[in-house]
Order: C-alpha cells, then sequence, then structure tokens
C-alpha cells in the first residue's frame, strides 16, 4: 500500500491525529433497518485498480472483511486506508460479518478479487437475513466524494403464499387447510460477487444444489371461513411476512404419468372438505390439490406472493404472482466511520 500511495503521489496530512485524506463511510442505508447494524457492526470488503496504463495494480484488496462498528457513538474501523487518485475503487458491505470470503484468482494474465460465500436459505425459522451492499467510487471524476454511501439490500427472496376459498365456485361447504407444501426449489447455493470495469456482477449458482420440500403443517387445519360473517372471505398467509430463500431460476413445470416432479417446482395443499356449514372437520374428506408455479426468476431482495383459491377439484391454478420490492431504503442519518 505504501508503494501505490507513493506512485500516485497521494498528499497525507494528520491534523490531530485524523487523515484527512482517508476513507470514510457517508449515509448508510438499509430496507431492514439500522438496529442491526448498529448492535453488531458489519464487514466491508475494498479493492483498487490503477486508471494508469499497463499498471500492475488491478482490483488490489485494501480491505478484507473489516469490521465497521459503532464506539463511542461514532462509527469507525481500525485499518485505516486512503484514497488514491487516478483509480476505481470498489467496496463490498456485509452482514452479517464473516459469511463472505475474498478469493484473487488469474484470468488472461490479470488478476481479479471475488467475494463469494455457500448460502443455506431454506425457509425454515432459524434462516437468517444477509444484507449487501456496493458502492464503486472513480477519483479520476472530479469532485468525487470523498465518503462512501452504502445502501443495503436482501441477499434473498422472500415466498409466500396466500390460500382462500373460491366462494363463487362453492358458496356453500367448508375448506380447511391441513398441510402446504412447495417441492422442487433449492435450499442453498454459492452466491459470488465480483467487481469488473467499473461495476459489480453477482451470480447466485444453485446448479450443484439439491431439491428440498419447504412445508408448512396445522396441528389444527385452519378454516377458510369466517362462520356466520357478513363477509366469510379468510386469507390464510401460509408463510406470515414470508419465507426467506435463496434466489433462484424456477423452470416451467413437468411430471411424469405417477405424478412425480420431474421439473420446475409446484405448491401442494392439503386440505378437508366439508360439505357440513360449521367450524367442525370431523366428517370432512381428506384432499389434495397441486399447481406448478408459473417460470419466474426468484430475484434478490423481493418479496413475492403466490395467491391460490380452493373449490372442490383437486387442481389448483396459480395466478401471476404479486411481487414487490422487500422494504423500502430507510435513511438512518448521516454516518461517517472516522
Amino acid at each position: 500500500m505504501a508503494a501505490m500511495i507513493a506512485c500516485n503521489n497521494t498528499e497525507i496530512i494528520d491534523v490531530g491525529g485524523k487523515l484527512t485524506n482517508a476513507i470514510t463511510f457517508d449515509n448508510v442505508n438499509t430496507r431492514a433497518g439500522l438496529s442491526d447494524l448498529k448492535d453488531n457492526g458489519f464487514g466491508v470488503w475494498a479493492c483498487v485498480s490503477s486508471k494508469d496504463a499497463g499498471s500492475s495494480v488491478q482490483y488490489e484488496p485494501l480491505l478484507d472483511n473489516e469490521r465497521v462498528y459503532l464506539k463511542d457513538g461514532e462509527w469507525t474501523y481500525d485499518n485505516t486506508q486512503l484514497w488514491i487518485s487516478n483509480s476505481m475503487f470498489y467496496f463490498f458491505a456485509a452482514y452479517p460479518q464473516g459469511i463472505f470470503q475474498q478469493h484473487r484468482e488469474v484470468s488472461d494474465e490479470r488478476t481479479y478479487t471475488l467475494y463469494y460465500a455457500d448460502i443455506t436459505a431454506d425457509g425454515s425459522a432459524d434462516t437468517e437475513d444477509i444484507l449487501l451492499s456496493t458502492n464503486v467510487t472513480d477519483t479520476t471524476v472530479e469532485g468525487y466524494s470523498e465518503t462512501v454511501p452504502l445502501t443495503f439490500s436482501h441477499l434473498l427472496t422472500k415466498v409466500n403464499v396466500s390460500i382462500s376459498q373460491n366462494f363463487k365456485a362453492d358458496p356453500d361447504f367448508n375448506y380447511y387447510v391441513k398441510k402446504v407444501t412447495i417441492e422442487g426449489i433449492k435450499g442453498n447455493g454459492t452466491v459470488v460477487l465480483f467487481p469488473y470495469e467499473g461495476a459489480f456482477a453477482e451470480i447466485c449458482d444453485t446448479s450443484n444444489s439439491n431439491s428440498i420440500q419447504l412445508v408448512k403443517e396445522y396441528p389444527k387445519p385452519r378454516i377458510l371461513r369466517n362462520i356466520d360473517a357478513a363477509d366469510p372471505t379468510v386469507v390464510l398467509s401460509v408463510w406470515g411476512s414470508g419465507a426467506m430463500l435463496i434466489p433462484q431460476t424456477i423452470e416451467a413445470g413437468e411430471q411424469d404419468e405417477q405424478g412425480n416432479l420431474l421439473k420446475g417446482a409446484r405448491i401442494i395443499v392439503d386440505y378437508y372438505y366439508d360439505v357440513t356449514v360449521d367450524d367442525d372437520y370431523t366428517d370432512a374428506t381428506l384432499k389434495q390439490a397441486t399447481a406448478f408455479i408459473p417460470a419466474i426468476q426468484w430475484k434478490s431482495s423481493e418479496s413475492i406472493n403466490y395467491k391460490l383459491s380452493l373449490a372442490n377439484v383437486t387442481l389448483i391454478t396459480i395466478d401471476k404472482p404479486s411481487i414487490e420490492s422487500w422494504g423500502a431504503p430507510q435513511t438512518g442519518g448521516t454516518i461517517i466511520i472516522k
């Protein structure tokens, strides 16, 4: 680092024990609120490439999982780095700290820096929310910001299923949901981020992952009718606010003659069908309805909700899902790491 500073004639001025050319971080925002980051801190990686023709400084690591944390009410980090003129700086931040690893790779006689993590996100209650942020700063741009803004977003995809009774098709009888299963999805993958020519690319590779089942079972089946209410509609949100899953491609569904899933993913609903309008399903008939999830790309930081309605059939169809951004960025004020 000292050699790089000397070559770029970077002037270092120490005023009152603080470096005036130090890299700091500003405007730390997140879609998940700031409380977790404030309590635990987060990790920052950084690398730099010189824009001088023929320079050997290409994606040279500066910070490697550097912990950024609150101390005496101020954000700080220990391994202070300095801005270098005529360079591209690439910053990658992640919470929780320690999930990602740094890797150096040689290709076409150039050396690159990559960040990777093997992620398990199977929708279970202990699935951990992962927040990421990237930033690229070009020091050849006049008046470039010497503080690095970081806006965190979710790495994972949030998926849910909402079930109601189709009262237009069957207004008279009752339905009780016993179990909901999503099968054919991937529960883990390798996430890779790499800086390249002024930007970050992100890949989530699930090609070597095994398919899993995401299951929600109700010990007491849930009725889909408000008994004696003017509006009998009940909407059952199966996974509450949503199950966190790995971003992935859902292919068009296919099954064999025996009903075994060959390709894609599908939703299976086990339910009781009762021809008596009461709240007792003991004399009801147990049925099962299935539907393929339409081909789609589950993307990071998206909240996807599949809405199903039940009538007295064993095949259900899924309308186009509602897809929303998972949370809105929240500004926590100006946070400068000194």
